[in-house]
């Protein structure tokens, strides 16, 4: 399991890199996402997992040092300016054990 961007006592990043380690094999295994290079499906899904955590720590509305703190060790300056996630709509993921 790769780290995201953190050391490898960062739970965040640990978290974010078996994130990515497990879902660039299913991507792109999409019909869509053939074309699209791991290393760019591994940024995006990165940028993702930024949101997704941002998301959740925003959740309770008691951000603090410590989340912010984790947040910017986790993920750095990381801020990657393509998305091919975003240009997926719902029918080109194929239900739960349907092989694409």
């Amino acid at each position: 399991m790769r780290q995201a961007v953190g050391g490898t006592d960062d739970i965040l990043a640990q978290a974010v890199g078996e994130f990515i380690d497990r879902l660039v094999p299913a991507l792109s295994a999409l019909p869509r996402l053939n074309d699209v290079e791991p290393a760019v499906l591994r940024l995006d899904l990165l940028a993702e997992a930024r949101r997704l955590a941002a998301g959740f720590m925003c959740a309770d509305e008691r951000l603090g040092d410590r989340e912010l703190l984790a947040f910017r060790r986790s993920f750095g300056l990381a801020s990657p300016t393509r998305d091919d996630l975003c240009t997926l709509a719902p029918d080109d993921i194929p239900p739960v054990g349907q092989s694409s």
